[in-house]
């Protein structure tokens, strides 16, 4: 599998992603995400962006590192969070996880869970497998099936980002069996897990998974 990092700027620092970079195949920071990257201590493979955000110090000891630098006017139709996907889609990676985001604005953390489910990760000719790690949280996409094992008790929601979602949950406390779920319906939220592991698979639609973010040691499976 094909992994790629996506890194944006955001104030997640201080908080878990579970990710070990080895692990993953390139790192591609959006913008101002060069700096998380290198908190984090991941070497960027490709930076992208309009660079209104990245310190000029950064942006010149990325591109010395022999990073890929693409450069695109302010004045776009894109997020740099949508041309770093799309920097993910050209290289043909099959899982993205997206890091950081929101920089304390509430319409940028917004974009991002909005991205995860877009028309980059939807198009027809690359489906990759999806999620963001947001302030210790984890947010999965999710329209065919998911499973991971989690700690028995852990909280977790699922979300209908369609208007309709057909979904069945199993290995939780409140399962469901081809429950159609509605955009804005809360019977998905606070769920927690039973069992060895949770299941939720997405007959018709798409939602999202939100869980804490797991250690690195976790593994995810998935099925497409």
């Amino acid at each position: 599998m094909n992994r790629a990092l996506v890194v944006v700027a955001g104030p997640t620092t201080d908080q878990p992603v579970g990710i070990d970079r080895r692990t993953s195949d390139v790192v591609i920071a959006a913008d101002g995400g060069a700096a998380l990257a290198d908190v984090l201590g991941w070497p960027i493979d490709a930076l992208v962006g309009d660079f209104d955000s990245i310190e000029p110090d950064t942006l010149a000891r990325t591109r010395a590192a022999g990073a890929t630098v693409r450069a695109f006017p302010s004045d776009k139709d894109e997020t740099d969070l949508e041309l770093a996907l799309a920097e993910a889609r050209e290289r043909a990676a099959d899982e993205v996880i997206v890091v950081g985001g929101g920089g304390g604005r509430l319409d940028h953390l917004l974009g991002v869970i909005a991205a995860l489910s877009g028309p980059i990760v939807r198009d027809p000719g690359w489906r990759p497998r999806v999620e963001a790690r947001l302030d210790g949280q984890r947010v999965v996409a999710v329209d065919d099936s998911w499973s991971e094992r989690l700690d028995e008790d852990a909280v977790f929601s699922v979300i209908a980002v369609t208007d309709l979602a057909e979904v069945s949950i199993a290995g939780a406390r409140w399962e469901l069996d081809h429950h159609v779920l509605r955009r804005g319906s809360s019977l998905g939220m606070s769920n927690r897990a039973m069992g060895p592991s949770t299941e939720v698979t997405v007959w018709s639609g798409s939602v999202l998974v939100v869980l804490p973010v797991m250690p690195a040691a976790n593994t995810l499976e998935a099925t497409r």
